[in-house]
């Protein structure tokens, strides 16, 4: 009788998601028509699913359950041949009605529809006005706020960002991506301005390991790249004049890679043809243990280190990085 009743309450809740329905993602993408169609790729708890419809003279509609608010992508691919990286935009969707506008492309829809919607249009105005910390303390409450602080990661200092995100609501702090940041900032810290910058050690493209302790007495900088990232090998150049105009003058360069094991040949190929001179390490496990403690989440990024070992800049690049060594060893470009 136990596992008879233990199966149908099993069963109960089943159904009911099933067959429940709570958000409608609907519009027009110009006048296109089968075999064209349109995607959206969500979450729902540990899931990814990605819903589809054909379009009929370029109309469409999309229905599907969340438990919770969810940024998805939704793409158009004129051959309905599945999602495709050539035609997609971001989009919030939560329980209710969107609606989404274009002349023919994803990536040109508008988004109407749900009070996300509106807090996501607010956003990006913000972004554009540099006003984004007014965004988030006018809207403790919403979602967004924590991607507002997470694109900031990188150049405003974790301290400020831990008072920003301790003024959200409970709700969003408690969240799983609340509490993700939250622990993110707080690594961060260890490596904020004026901390000592923590030690590790890798293997050069030899083999032989490099500890960064090693360089103490020097001003360092550790710059973390890839040979598969275009930016960073964009600032390559750069860093080469600086290198050779500065590393007479108490003054290294420490490269750390974020590469994996199967491109180890691409980093060292990378290392000779932008023909730097400077020590590289790396432990070729794409994601990098010195990354991971330094609270690298995108590349390039730096650390310059002063002699002592405390860190006295950070992600500094061109003219900038150009004028901060000038200022602490003397020297003009």
């Amino acid at each position: 009788m136990y596992r008879i009743i233990f199966i149908l309450f099993m069963a109960i809740p089943y159904v009911g998601f099933s067959q429940k329905n709570n958000f409608v993602v609907k519009g027009t993408i110009g006048q296109l028509s089968a075999p064209a169609k349109v995607y959206l790729k969500y979450y729902t708890g540990t899931q990814t699913k990605i819903d589809s419809a054909v379009l009929k003279k370029g109309k469409f509609e999309i229905h599907g359950y969340l438990s919770d608010i969810n940024r998805g992508i939704f793409y158009v691919n004129p051959k309905g041949t599945g999602t495709s990286r050539e035609d997609y935009r971001y989009l919030y969707i939560d329980k209710g009605t969107t609606v989404l506008n274009s002349t023919g492309t994803a990536r040109a829809a508008t988004a109407t529809g749900t009070q996300i919607i509106a807090e996501d249009i607010a956003y990006q105005a913000a972004l554009a006005q540099g006003t984004v910390e007014q965004f988030i303390k006018a809207n403790p409450s919403s979602i967004i706020c924590l991607r507002a602080l997470y694109a900031d990661i990188a150049n405003v200092e974790p301290q400020k960002l831990e008072s920003l995100f301790l003024g959200l609501s409970p709700k969003i702090q408690q969240s799983n991506d609340g509490k993700g940041l939250l622990s993110t900032l707080q690594g961060l810290k260890r490596v904020a301005i004026g901390q000592t910058a923590p030690d590790f050690s890798q293997a050069d493209t030899t083999g032989k390991a490099v500890q960064l302790s090693s360089f103490r007495g020097k001003y360092v900088l550790v710059d973390f790249w890839a040979s598969w990232c275009g930016p960073c090998r964009k600032e390559n150049p750069t860093l080469i004049r600086l290198y050779q105009s500065y590393k007479g003058s108490n003054f290294e360069i420490l490269g750390v890679s974020l590469d994996a094991q199967s491109g180890k040949n691409d980093w060292i190929e990378a290392i000779h043809t932008d023909q730097l001179l400077w020590p590289q390490v790396s432990d070729l496990k794409a994601e990098n243990e010195a990354a991971k403690l330094y609270g690298v989440t995108a590349i390039p990024q730096n650390f310059l280190i002063d002699p002592n070992g405390r860190i006295i800049a950070k992600n500094l690049k061109g003219a900038e990085l150009e004028k901060k060594l000038a200022d602490i060893l003397g020297k003009s470009k």
